[in-house]
C-alpha cells in the first residue's frame, strides 16, 4: 500500500454500521420522521436509551439523545452519551494490523504461527489475512459452553481461547467463510506481540489521538468514564474487562464528525480484499 492508511481511517465510518444509527437525511425537515422512527423502534424492541446522528451532504444536521442510557439514574441520553459500541470494535483491530503492514512489521500472508507460535499444529495454514477476513476455519469461542459463564468471571483471551485451540478447524484455511470472535482476539495477541504494546494502548495511539476521537477508547469497567451508558441484557447489567480485541466505547457526536470528515478511500480495502 502506497497511500498512508492513517489517512484513510477517516473512511471508517462510512465501512461500518452502528447501533448509534448513522442514517443519511434528505433535508432537515425530516427530523419529525426520525423522531417518530427511534421513538417506535426503541418501544418495539424495548431500548432503553439511544442516540442518533443525521449526516447530510457530509453535515451533521442532527445529534440527539432518546430515553435513558441508564436505568437506574434515570440520566437523559445526549449526542454525547458514550455507548459501549461491541464486535464493531473489529473494524479498529483491522486498522491496526493494517497500520503494522505498512510498517512493514506484519505480512498478510503470513502465517499466524509466525507471531503467535504457540499456535496448535493445525493452525499451520491459518494467515492474517484469514483472520482479518473470517476464513480461517478457527472455531468461535462463543459457541464452546460456557462462554457466557467464562465472561461473567472475566475470562482472559488465554482462558477463552484455550477450548478453541483443541478443537479441529470447522475448514480449511481460505476455502469458506465463517464469522469468528476468535479470529480478532488472535489479532489482538499479534498487535500486542509485534507493537510491544497493550491493545488499547496501541489503539488510543495510532488511531484514537491522531484522530482526535476523544470520546472513543476501550472498554474498562473499572475507569471513570464521563456519559458512559450502561450496557444490558434483557433485565441484567451488562459487565466485561479490557482484552485484546474487546470493545470500544464511541459518542454519536465522534461517529458524526467522522462521517462528515470523511473521504473515498480504497488502498487498503483493495489490499485485504486481494485473493491470498
Amino acid at each position: 500500500m502506497n497511500t498512508c492508511f492513517l489517512r484513510d481511517l477517516r473512511s471508517l465510518p462510512a465501512l461500518i454500521a452502528t447501533p448509534l444509527l448513522v442514517l443519511a437525511a434528505q433535508s432537515s425537515g425530516q427530523t419529525d420522521r426520525v423522531d417518530a422512527f427511534v421513538r417506535e423502534q426503541m418501544q418495539t424492541s424495548h431500548i432503553p436509551g439511544v442516540s442518533v446522528g443525521v449526516v447530510r451532504d457530509g453535515k451533521s444536521v442532527l445529534e440527539k439523545g432518546y430515553g435513558f442510557p441508564n436505568l437506574e439514574l434515570a440520566v437523559s441520553a445526549t449526542a454525547d452519551t458514550v455507548y459501549e459500541i461491541l464486535s464493531i470494535t473489529k473494524q479498529f483491530t483491522a486498522a491496526a494490523i493494517l497500520l503494522l503492514v505498512e510498517e512493514g512489521k506484519i505480512g498478510l500472508d503470513d502465517p499466524l504461527a509466525k507471531y503467535l507460535p504457540d499456535s496448535p499444529a493445525s493452525w499451520k495454514d491459518v494467515t492474517v489475512r484469514h483472520l482479518l477476513t473470517h476464513t480461517s476455519g478457527i472455531m468461535d469461542f462463543t459457541d464452546i459452553p460456557p462462554f457466557f459463564e467464562q465472561l461473567r468471571l472475566e475470562a482472559t483471551p488465554d482462558e477463552l481461547l484455550k477450548e478453541v485451540k483443541k478443537r479441529p478447524l470447522q475448514f480449511a484455511p481460505g476455502t469458506q467463510w465463517g464469522y469468528s470472535n476468535s479470529n480478532y482476539y488472535l489479532l489482538g495477541q499479534i498487535i500486542e506481540k509485534v507493537s510491544a504494546k497493550k491493545y488499547e494502548d496501541f489503539l488510543r495511539e495510532h488511531i484514537f489521538q491522531p484522530l482526535e476521537m476523544k470520546a472513543t477508547r476501550m472498554t474498562d469497567y473499572r475507569d471513570i468514564i464521563p456519559n458512559r451508558a450502561a450496557g444490558y441484557n434483557g433485565s441484567e447489567r451488562m459487565s466485561s474487562r479490557r482484552r485484546p480485541s474487546s470493545r470500544a466505547f464511541m459518542a454519536t457526536r465522534t461517529l458524526c464528525k467522522m462521517r462528515s470528515t470523511s473521504a473515498p478511500a480504497a488502498s487498503g480495502r483493495q489490499e485485504l480484499s486481494r485473493p491470498a
